[in-house]
């Protein structure tokens, strides 16, 4: 059943991208205030959760970890949205599968946790699929990734999702996987309410049936994260997770009609494998 969920969540990643992607093109409405609406969204399917979980003890250091968690979080937001808006969706969401080999280096880091060396085939996998994700018909070796910014960028968002992804496992520890997505949720509506009004922009109406979309999504994939997480381990959730390169690849096909889909789509399977093997291992 775990796996089902963790399949959802992916899917609802790959979607609530897709879609803020859609909104930011139709209707020109700005990163911050998309980023805010998913998780207004997201809120009502999170809150029924607060009745009945259990509230645990908040120690000091988890308002430490809370506090240095959160800029990183939500620069990773951030950027991710900016990478999506000016780049294409199939070439660049793929990238987010080098997480995990950052997170070989952020985990040795900040938990002490050492790398077990049957990693290594995951990592030359990663490294050869962004190769031929990257290289695509330009025959130049990471062409596609050296010309895009939005690349370079999701590049970037890949290392900070590597330290939140540390830094939540340690706020989890604290708490409880219910509680804390529910904190979670309210605590970065909070975050980004100033940041998203100030910066408000663009028509919303325009786009209010990808906005339903993108929110909903966003929904899922958080609520389906969570019972994946209780009901299986968290590095075979992780692993099936990296699933939305490949839906990412899907959708950058049937919502933009990009091009090279079939040089990207081998490039993501290449990187997701690479990705399972590195959890996995």
């Amino acid at each position: 059943m775990w796996a089902i969920f963790a399949l959802l969540s992916a899917l609802g990643w790959a979607i609530a991208h897709a879609y803020a992607k859609k909104a930011m093109h139709k209707a020109g409405i700005g990163e911050l205030f998309i980023i805010w609406l998913r998780y207004v969204f997201a809120l009502p399917f999170l809150l029924p959760f607060a009745l009945s979980m259990d509230v645990p003890h908040l120690s000091k250091k988890f308002f430490m970890l809370h506090l240095a968690w959160i800029p990183f979080e939500s620069l990773a937001l951030y950027l991710s949205l900016k990478a999506i808006r000016i780049s294409p969706f199939s070439l660049v969401m793929p990238l987010l599968s080098f997480t995990p080999l950052f997170l070989i280096f952020t985990a040795w880091i900040g938990l002490g946790e050492i790398a077990s060396i049957y990693k290594i085939p995951g990592i030359l996998l990663v490294v050869f699929g962004s190769y031929v994700l990257g290289t695509g018909r330009t025959r130049v070796p990471f062409g596609r990734l050296i010309s895009e910014k939005g690349a370079i960028l999701m590049l970037i968002t890949a290392f900070l999702y590597s330290i939140t992804s540390v830094a939540g496992k340690a706020l989890v520890l604290e708490t409880n996987p219910v509680f804390f997505s529910v904190y979670y949720g309210i605590v970065m509506t909070i975050v980004f309410s100033p940041l998203a009004l100030a910066n408000r922009k663009g028509d919303v109406r325009a786009a209010k049936k990808e906005l339903i979309i993108a929110g909903l999504a966003y929904a899922m994939m958080i609520l389906s994260h969570m019972f994946a997480v209780q009901l299986g381990k968290v590095a075979y959730v992780i692993a099936l997770k990296r699933l939305s390169g490949l839906f990412s690849v899907v959708f950058g096909k049937l919502l933009f009609d990009e091009e090279e889909i079939r040089e990207r789509m081998l490039g993501a399977a290449i990187m997701v494998l690479g990705a399972i093997i590195i959890a996995l291992a």
